[in-house]
């Protein structure tokens, strides 16, 4: 299921879009460092985004700083903003419909530790979108996930994390999200429960796994209606550090685990794996079901890279683009973003990871093939400014400043969210039409990289001019040619191909390449 594959160096592409400046943070330290970013996204009925960004100033427990607030930033598809400060930390969010009055009201769920140092969710009524009078009205009290632990809270301990899962889209429309999952570790076991946005009343806490640093995606059978919970984290043994994966199927407590592969003895998975999920799993073309990103410490050299797990293509290293003697990757995030392929289905669109890499003080994305697990080319630089690197933004605190989002229901946008080490925050939305990250399979062609096939738009036949196997897709990812490219003068015959786009894998001797071309 899992195995290491060879990827050849990639090409940066510098930002594209305006950063948007999103707030001042201040961390209660007067060390730069320790502050927690996350965000969810929706499509709304017109097809434009609403967000939910959530950050914190930090922990200082241990050092009788107390806990700070967590910061809730909502924004409708018009422009209009909300804030809401309560206190808090280490914060993850999820965006949900209102079931009596979808496309029109929404609510926003928030795991985080509260002021007594409880896990808790706490949820928020989103009114007036589209208007003036755009509001968050906290709404209920807050649940309580677990005990006091983890006190004095500090860096990457005690992160609770929440996703949603859908319902079965109607005929023509997006599917309803309202149900959500949240992990979180209580004295070294991890636990999830499950609730509504609405509020309502949390399930009691169910027991996964002895581990730590959770995080959680959920999916649901297109076909069955059947809902899984996709939890990853750390599991500590004697001697090392194993990343785990537990699937738990939530109608029948069923769960299966595996052990993702960490290479050798001198590499191991340490701060705060993230994982996505598709949400709406079509078995008959499920594709990367989930995909894993986490930073990897390689001893004794000392090391730091962000590596991906999904369940094709197994281990893969995301930021060897840029140095291979001294990597050195830390904000590991993840994006998923189910599209709309065939008729009412939603099937897969693509992956967006996200990485730090510290030493050239820059924020990177990349895409995730959604039907092969590979990563495709090249990376897309997030920010425009700089982020900064002070001696004390250190590993644990680097791994939790960038988030990513694309819209949960329809896979479309990607929101990247950042703390640049300076009490700075950031955001970025990149739509379907920019080349600021690959947000569709669609746009997944590497412009100026001399494999790419022409002509394009073709009509007969393409040409490839480097030497390779190549497999041919359609837009649903269903394999339509296969076959070897000798040379320059070789053709691929595509003139029976159904007028539409395909998507084109090119494996050389230096790695994988990923294009697309228009059959006219």
């Amino acid at each position: 299921m899992f195995g290491l594959q060879k990827q050849a160096n990639a090409q940066l592409v510098a930002p594209t879009l305006p950063q948007q400046f999103l707030a001042a943070a201040t961390p209660l330290s007067t060390i730069n460092d320790d502050i927690t970013v996350n965000c969810d996204m929706l499509s709304t009925a017109n097809g434009l985004p609403i967000r939910a960004i959530v950050w914190d100033d930090g922990s200082e427990g241990n050092s009788g700083l107390g806990i700070g607030m967590v910061h809730l930033y909502v924004q409708d598809y018009a422009g209009h903003t909300y804030k809401y400060d309560f206190q808090g930390a280490h914060a993850d969010v999820v965006l949900g419909d209102d079931p009596s009055n979808p496309g029109v009201n929404y609510y926003v769920a928030i795991a985080h530790v509260d002021g007594s140092y409880h896990q808790a969710v706490r949820y928020f009524f989103l009114s007036g979108v589209g208007t003036s009078g755009f509001t968050a009205t906290p709404t209920g009290l807050p649940q309580s996930l677990g005990s006091a632990s983890n006190n004095p809270l500090f860096d990457s301990e005690a992160l609770p994390h929440i996703d949603i899962t859908p319902d079965l889209p109607t005929p023509g429309g997006l599917p309803l999200m309202h149900r959500f999952i949240a992990t979180f570790e209580d004295n070294g076991s991890i636990y999830y429960a499950a609730g509504d946005v609405t509020g309502g009343s949390l399930s009691m806490p169910v027991f996964v796994a002895n581990g730590k640093q959770p995080d959680v995606s959920c999916e649901t059978d297109i076909v069955t209606g059947d809902r899984y919970a996709n939890i990853v984290y750390l599991s500590p043994t004697t001697s090392n550090v194993n990343l785990m994966l537990t699937r738990v199927a939530l109608s029948t407590g069923a769960s299966s685990v595996s052990v993702l592969d960490i290479n050798n003895s001198n590499q191991r998975a340490f701060f705060l794996p993230r994982i996505e999920s598709m949400n709406l799993l079509n078995p008959a073309n499920p594709g990367v079901e989930w995909q894993v990103v986490s930073s990897v410490v390689d001893y004794p050299a000392g090391n730091w890279a962000i590596y991906g797990y999904n369940n094709i293509a197994g281990k893969r290293l995301l930021s060897s683009y840029f140095s291979t003697s001294s990597v050195d990757g830390k904000a590991s995030a993840v994006a998923a973003g189910p599209g709309r392929t065939m008729g009412n289905f939603i099937g897969n669109t693509q992956y967006t990871t996200g990485f730090f890499p510290r030493q050239v003080q820059k924020l990177y994305s990349r895409s995730v093939d959604a039907f092969t697990g590979i990563e495709t080319k090249p990376c897309y630089q997030i920010n425009n400014s700089t982020v900064y690197d002070a001696p004390t933004y250190t590993e644990a605190d680097a791994a939790k400043s960038l988030a990513l989002s694309n819209c949960s229901n329809s896979g479309r946008f990607t929101l990247s969210v950042w703390y640049d080490g300076n009490q700075n925050m950031f955001q970025k939305l990149s739509t379907s039409n920019t080349v600021q990250f690959k947000t569709t399979s669609v746009e997944d062609v590497a412009n100026g990289e001399s494999g790419k096939p022409y002509p394009n738009p073709a009509i007969d036949y393409i040409h490839l001019s480097e030497k390779g196997n190549y497999k041919i897709y359609d837009m649903q990812g269903r394999l339509i040619i296969n076959g070897e490219n000798k040379g320059a003068m070789e053709t691929i015959d595509v003139h029976k191909l159904p007028a539409g786009t395909y998507m084109l894998r090119l494996q050389t001797e230096s790695g994988n390449d990923s294009y697309t071309f228009v059959k006219q």
